[in-house]
This record gives structure tokens, sequence and C-alpha cells, in this order.
């Protein structure tokens, strides 16, 4: 209390002196008293320390909350951020440049009218072959537009050509390179048909020819279309004829359904190359069952990575409709195979050389 104040010196008839704004402050034990006069509440008296803390607090900056960037990001995004897109599969990108490449080999001194003329080799046998391509036919550029229908040269010629662009691109790998030289005929013997079409296929997928047919890589095609199929010799309609109808309606128009990409094709391409173990010596199986799980797992990646917001039964969904390609790929060659038959030995004889060698080998597929 205030040493000065009237309660204390006993002056009593000071206790009900005003409390006028000027000097209530001056003595707070009588203020108080004269408000607990006046009917106050003494619950309702603040200490002075609560207050000036309160005070304090209230004028003091708050800490700032900081905010992250994933508590940012709405539900969808965090969820796709948890999912990190994977790279590109090493293989994946080895077998789409090796396609690049090998369709882009030619021979310096190689001229179309040497083909034109049948300039081919029909005495190098399939092994042979495979090893020195370069003897079998020259590397003509590549031509996958589809300007005219096939004659007869065309189609000789491409068996020929066919046969180089995927002798180069299998011996580009370095798995099959590796194996012995039996198995490395036996494997591109049996499967030739496979990834030989898939080719043929993809390209008038890519091209936007799946309604007018399939080309041969010599700016001639084998037509889809019933009015250009009467434009050929019987010989051909009825049998390359029926095989591109059924590439178009098998293979191609299912591309197109799935919108197969470049590194699908490759992958599915090389495949195709790696089956058939069972008939390899056991280390040539041994390579060729460990190659084609990582082609499965390079597959899976992409898809993966072409799909990141697929559910896992979407993705292995399509994998196995990609895979299922292939068996319509080796039906096909077993079609073209018989169907052949029907040629004259006049119509065979150009063929004689290793296309004979491949058409008798899928008798036993």
């Amino acid at each position: 209390m205030d040493n000065n104040c009237d309660i204390t010196n006993g002056k009593e008839e000071n206790r009900k002196k005003d409390c006028r704004s000027k000097s209530r402050n001056r003595c707070r034990a009588c203020r108080l008293r004269n408000c607990l006069e006046g009917g106050m509440n003494p619950k309702h008296v603040r200490e002075e320390r609560s207050k000036i803390e309160r005070s304090a607090s209230q004028s003091q900056p708050q800490p700032q909350q900081f905010v992250s960037a994933a508590e940012m990001l709405c539900p969808s995004e965090q969820e796709a951020d948890k999912h990190k897109i994977p790279e590109e599969h090493q293989l994946t990108l080895f077998m789409c440049a090796l396609e690049k490449q090998t369709e882009m080999l030619t021979d310096e001194d190689a001229r179309d009218s040497e083909i034109m003329l049948g300039e081919w080799s029909r005495d190098v046998t399939l092994a042979f072959g495979l090893q020195n391509p370069q003897l079998v036919i020259k590397r003509v550029p590549i031509d996958w537009r589809c300007e005219k229908i096939m004659s007869d040269l065309d189609l000789y010629s491409s068996w020929y050509r066919a046969f180089v662009l995927h002798a180069d691109w299998a011996m580009g790998i370095a798995d099959f390179r590796v194996l012995p030289l039996a198995d490395q005929t036996i494997l591109f013997k049996q499967n030739f048909m496979a990834f030989g079409w898939i080719t043929y296929a993809y390209h008038s997928y890519r091209m936007g020819n799946n309604e007018k047919g399939i080309p041969l890589g010599n700016s001639a095609y084998i037509p889809y279309q019933p009015d250009e199929l009467k434009q050929m010799e019987a010989k051909w309609s009825g049998t390359y004829g029926m095989v591109a109808k059924r590439l178009i309606e098998m293979i191609v128009r299912p591309m197109c359904e799935l919108q197969i990409s470049e590194e699908e094709y490759c992958l599915l391409k090389t495949i195709s190359l790696f089956q058939q173990e069972t008939l390899l010596s056991e280390s040539g199986a041994a390579i060729c069952v460990r190659m084609r799980d990582r082609l499965f797992e390079a597959l899976a990646t992409h898809i993966e990575r072409r799909f990141p917001h697929w559910s896992g039964v979407q993705r292995i969904s399509r994998s196995i409709r990609l895979s299922m390609l292939i068996s319509s790929f080796t039906y096909i060659g077993q079609v073209e195979s018989n169907l052949i038959q029907q040629l004259t030995a006049t119509d065979m004889a150009p063929l004689s050389g290793v296309p004979l060698e491949i058409l008798n080998a899928q008798q036993y597929v």
C-alpha cells in the first residue's frame, strides 16, 4: 500500500473518499475496497503479472509456419510423387539404336539395278550367310513406302534383302553373337518368320498403311484391298495375298489398337529371336533364357514408364497382349510355308537358297 494512504494513517474519515480518475492509482488498496463495496466480483480481478504476460505475448510476432512442398501438393500429386517414373532400361535403348543402325546400313557399291536383275546368291547356306551376309545380296537402302504393287522380282529380292537385314541385326546382339554357330543357325532359322514378319507389320502400322498392305522394304507392297489383289497374278494373290490379309488382321490391327511404341516393337522382335531354346545346346539354352528374361524385364520397365498412372493389373494385361503377338507371327510363318507349296518349281527356283531353307524349317516349328 501507499504509505501516504489515509487508511494506513488511521484517518477513517477519508475511507469514503472518491476514487477519481486522477487519484485512483495512488492507493490500490483504497481503490479495491471501493470497488468491492460497489459490488465488484473479486473473482474477476486479474493479476497484474498475468495481464502483462498476455499483453506481451500478443505483441510478439508469432513464429512463421512453413509448409513443405509435399503438403502443398494435392493428394493425386502426392501419390504420383511417391511413384517415381523409372528410367528406360539400357537394353531397350540398345535395341532401338541397333534397329535404326541396321536399317541404315548399306553397301557403297550397291545398285538397285543389280537387285532387279536378280543379283543374289542362291548357293549360300543359311549358316554361311549368317556369318557373311554381304555375300547373299548387296545392302541397298530400305524403303518402307507402298508405291507399287509387288512383282515377282520385288518379292524375290525382298526375301534376300530381309535375310541380310536381320542377319546384321542378330549379329549385333552380343548374347546372340556368343552362341555356338549351330545354336545361332537354329535360332535364326526357326524364328525368322516371327521376327521377320513383325518388322513388315510394324512398318505397315508406322507408315499408316494398315488398310493398304504390307511393305516389302523396296517401295513395293503386298496389297490388302480386294480390288488391288485382282491386279496381281493369281499365284501371288492366292499365296502372299492371303499372308498379307492374315498379317493385317492378326498383327497390324492389334498394333493399332495397342498403339505399340517403337520400344515395344524392338523388344518384341528380339524376344521372338530368343525362342526355341529346347533345340539348343545346354549353354546356348541358358543364354537364351537369360536374355529373354532381361527382355521381359525391359518391356515391363518401359510399360511402367509409358503408363505411370496405370495399376499393376493394367500393365500386366498389356504385357500379355503384346506377348501374344509373337505366337501369331509364328502361325503366319506356318501359313506362308503351307501356301507356298502351291507354287510351281519354276516359281520357287529364285527362292531355292536361304529362303527355301527357312521355309522348310517352319514345317517343324
